[in-house]
């Protein structure tokens, strides 16, 4: 077989893995390293390899090409496992697997027995689980098994910022060997129909260039919708092929074969095709310049393939299949005008994807704060926080630790609200099991009726041979029912979204138990119905507009969240006086209340945090000085993360009341009471010892300047903090003041006598010997009694007029 360039580097990798515990190796696409390294590390090591490929596809196209290399079918030498399927025997040494699995793998053996190497590859995609799988891999080697190597692949790296978070480690990078790549944009004139465009420049691309073609959509159904337009209408000696996650096997490994003698390939791709994958022949790439991101949808409370615009990063990936064998063409969809619009990287899916599933993984690990573990991005603490949330009310976790409930949602490998919902109904409810299962299918994909009537009900009896039916089946081979009992699919839904109980409270119009107002549209079938439990809202403010629900009797969904229903104790106000009441509440909904004619001093405190919760933060006393002291701290979190800073923005302060505002409550009785609370003292409490030393001296409230006086700072979120002074002060100054041991450069805002900003800068050399001049002309005839000079860089700094520096020098 021929050489790859990776081949160059692979003798030292081989001496790094043996001299160091954890290796990074940077290659671009076509460089090799998914094809030629698991086989050459074989050869050296001991033990079984697990390497870890983001996608199924690649782990089942790579294994086989591995195994044809030894000769041999997989499951023997090289297997693989994904969800879906797996082909392992007890030969194996090299078994590849998805992020999914690899998971699972590490929760039933923590020590990974008889594994001597992990290799992470394409670890640039960063997804969820991949970043899970590293973490949970590093805690492994550094508390159980000191002797376990990690390497980390990928074509694009951060690679200090990897090599810090990793060290001690080697690096590694190969070249690539790619041949030219001519880019060409083509972006849509005025109103014209994305898949119109595609259609146009996929024909004229075919009959005006030799080779295969790529084309990149950002799902299944453009796919389909594409490949409906180009019927009938490709040249003779062109196939068509659709590429995506969901296609049949069959289908996805026809579309990546090699073409036929004398024939050439068009393949309608996901982002499946970005890495790992090689499609044989291809000269030409189409790119759309859309993708699919997981992202936490509200309107489902699960993370949903979101339509995004690529990063800058994935376009070059993109283009790049246009040049592995031969000069290629790409062609971006969009202006060129645009791509510097890019975001550079796509982002960490940690940073924006629901944490509900990765929160129960944790939990099973036996981690109560991701902090425990080493991330390269920690989760993270709002969306950490609602995932907490989440598995307390979904019963799988109880005082930060795992449930027997939570153990057995965790081996069904699915989201914990569908786990849930799941091993509820398969323990208690055997005969509603099918439905169950049916239902949570329909769940995890986007809604195959579109945004029709909201009863899903209806949705299920027409699904018909749907393919996720197929997902359904799956389900009902893992779990065995017990208990002969049938609940409504309303009870069955509500175990998946306990939140999103929902009580009528004017015709057509709902509260749910998170809190929030809903409405159905008119006329919808449901209409009327005095309980709910919505799957899926839309709409972020006001009163979402309900997609996806079922009905359901009070008594059968009391039945099965009797242990979040509770009598709590409120205070409100009767003008300036607090009077209190007992109330039956499940999340936010009122079931019952009762007068209670007293509250001991500990019930007072934790009713008035509620009453302040449900007031918002704008309840609190809050001033300027409060206001900047969080801000500081905000700002402290991002310049010094070395330090533990507690995260104060106003709903993880108002999430933790009791602790920081309760012990100045005493014994409100009046709303004039309430304002006098000592607001910024009771703030200043969250900062543990050397906290409020460390702020005050690396992120002061005034500055001093070379005058002797001293001025405030302006501290704003995302921002330098900004010092506002008379121009004058800082002549003679030619670097901007830093904070946070000279990791903060300060802006400055320049004042004219008047007190009005002349200049914004955090550039003061910058300034003098530029815009300064005009300033100058300006200044000197409307303010002739103070200095200007000609050359400020090397003026004395002055507090004064020119005759209050005449006497104060006599």
């Amino acid at each position: 077989m021929h050489s790859l360039p990776v081949d160059e580097v692979l003798a030292q990798l081989v001496t790094d893995l043996a001299r160091h515990d954890r290796v990074i190796l940077e290659a671009p696409p076509g460089a090799g390293k998914s094809t030629q390294v698991p086989l050459a590390l074989l050869k050296e090591l001991e033990g079984r390899i697990i390497m870890l490929e983001p996608r199924r596809l690649a782990a089942r196209s790579l294994a086989r090409y591995l195994a044809a290399r030894l000769g041999e079918k997989p499951g023997e030498t090289v297997g693989y496992r994904t969800r879906t399927d797996s082909a392992v025997g007890p030969a194996t040494r090299l078994e590849i697997v998805t992020e999914g699995i690899l998971v699972r793998r590490l929760q039933q053996d923590p020590e990974l027995a008889g594994v001597s190497l992990v290799i992470f590859d394409e670890f640039h995609e960063r997804n969820l689980f991949g970043d899970l799988a590293l973490a949970l891999i590093l805690d492994v080697q550094e508390g159980l098994r000191d002797d376990l190597k990690i390497l980390v692949m990928s074509a694009t790296l951060d690679g200090e910022r990897l090599k810090a978070f990793l060290s001690p480690c080697a690096s590694l990078k190969s070249e690539g060997r790619s041949f030219p790549v001519e880019v060409r944009y083509q972006a849509p004139k005025a109103n014209q129909p994305w898949v119109g465009l595609c259609e146009s420049v996929v024909l004229n691309a075919l009959a005006g260039e030799p080779g295969s073609m790529l084309v990149f959509l950002p799902g299944g159904g453009e796919i389909r919708r594409l490949a409906e337009r180009l019927e009938g209408r490709l040249p003779a000696d062109v196939s068509l092929y659709p590429l995506y996650g969901d296609l049949d096997k069959a289908l996805q490994d026809a579309a990546i074969a090699p073409p036929a003698q004398g024939q050439r390939k068009l393949v309608l791709a996901t982002p499946i095709a970005e890495t790992s994958l090689t499609i044989e022949g291809v000269r030409v790439v189409v790119d759309s310049g859309w993708c699919r991101r997981p992202v936490l949808d509200s309107a489902t409370g699960m993370s949903q393939l979101k339509l995004c615009r690529i990063s800058q990063a994935s376009a070059t990936q993109r283009a790049g299949r246009a040049g592995r064998l031969a000069p290629g063409i790409a062609i971006r969809l969009w202006g060129e005008s645009q791509q510097q619009s890019l975001v550079v990287q796509t982002p960490a899916e940690i940073m924006e994807a629901d944490l509900g599933p990765l929160a129960l993984e944790l939990a099973l690990w036996g981690i109560a704060q991701p902090a425990e573990l080493r991330w390269l991005d920690l989760p993270p603490p709002r969306p950490w926080r609602d995932a907490q949330t989440l598995l307390d009310q979904l019963d799988a976790v109880q005082g930060g630790k795992i449930t027997a409930a939570g153990k057995a949602m965790g081996r069904l490998g699915c989201h914990p609200r569908l786990a849930h919902m799941l091993t509820r109904v398969a323990s208690e409810a055997s005969a509603s099991l099918k439905e169950a299962c049916l239902l949570a299918a329909l769940l995890e994909e986007r809604d195959p009726m579109g945004h029709w009537d909201s009863d899903l009900a209806s949705r299920l009896s027409a699904l018909g041979q749907h393919p996720i039916r197929r997902q359904a089946e799956r389900y009902q081979r893992q779990l065995k029912g017990q208990g002969g009992a049938a609940w409504s699919l309303g009870a069955i839904l509500s175990l998946a979204y306990p939140e999103r109980i929902a009580q009528q409270v004017a015709p057509g119009r709902y509260r749910l138990a998170m809190g929030r107002g809903a409405v159905l549209a008119e006329g919808d079938r449901l209409w009327g119905s005095p309980w709910l439990v919505v799957a899926q809202m839309s709409g972020d403010k006001g009163d979402a507009l309900i997609r996806q629900a079922a009905p359901v009797d009070e008594a059968d969904w009391r039945a099965l969240h009797q242990r979040h229903i509770q009598w709590q104790p409120r205070l409100d106000w009767a003008g300036e006086r607090l009077v209190a009441v007992e109330e039956e509440r499940y999340g936010a909904l009122v079931l019952a209340s009762r007068p209670l004619p007293k509250l001991d001093q500990s019930e007072r405190t934790k009713a008035l945090c509620d009453w302040l919760r449900r007031q918002g933060s704008d309840a609190l006393p809050w001033d300027e000085q409060c206001r900047q002291w969080q801000t500081r701290v905000q700002c402290a979190a991002r310049w010094l993360p070395e330090q533990p800073w507690p995260v104060v923005d106003d709903a993880s302060l108002l999430a933790e009341l009791e602790n920081w505002l309760g012990p100045y409550l005493g014994n409100i009785t009046s709303k004039q009471a309430l304002a006098k609370v000592d607001l910024f003292a009771a703030l200043q409490s969250l900062l543990p010892w050397p906290l409020p030393s460390v702020l005050a001296s690396q992120l002061p409230t005034r500055l001093e300047v070379p005058t002797g006086q001293q001025f405030a700072l302006e501290y704003r979120e995302e921002e330098p903090p900004v010092l506002s002074v008379p121009i004058q002060a800082l002549y003679g100054q030619l670097a901007s003041p830093t904070i946070c041991e000279g990791r903060v450069t300060v802006t400055c805002a320049l004042l004219s006598p008047a007190r009005r900003p002349l200049q914004v800068t955090r550039d003061l050399a910058g300034f003098w010997a530029g815009s300064y001049g005009e300033v100058r002309k300006e200044m000197r005839g409307r303010y002739p009694k103070h200095e200007w000079p000609e050359d400020p860089a090397n003026a004395k700094p002055t507090r004064f007029t020119k005759k209050r520096q005449q006497s104060e020098s006599q």
